[in-house]
């Protein structure tokens, strides 16, 4: 008779750190002009807000901070540092992220 084995769980990662530090190693910047990426980071903080409707806090889930992350690097790369993103222009894989860490807040 053949057993079956259950679908592990997967392991949580832990809640991480969003900040400068966190950003300019992020995108490789050995010295990072502190100031555009601070700008870059709450841009794309507030566009995580927008799209989750949740605070995000200066630790988070991975899903959210690599998100966060994405969005603020291609804001650096583009140099779109004046005005929230639109949310239509935010990439799908950024999109991807955050629906992630809300699909882990789920009910199962």
């Amino acid at each position: 008779m053949a057993t079956r084995k259950r679908a592990a769980k997967p392991a949580e990662t832990p809640a991480q750190e969003i900040s400068v530090d966190s950003l300019a190693a992020f995108i490789g910047d050995e010295q990072p002009d502190r100031d555009r990426l601070e700008q870059a980071l709450t841009l794309a903080r507030e566009a995580a807000e927008a799209f989750t409707g949740e605070a995000v806090a200066d630790v988070a889930p991975h899903p959210i901070r690599h998100g966060v992350h994405m969005l603020a690097a291609q804001l650096l790369i583009t140099n779109q540092l004046d005005t929230a993103p639109d949310p239509a222009a935010i990439p799908l894989v950024v999109r991807y992220f955050w629906r992630a860490a809300d699909a882990g807040r789920q009910p199962v």
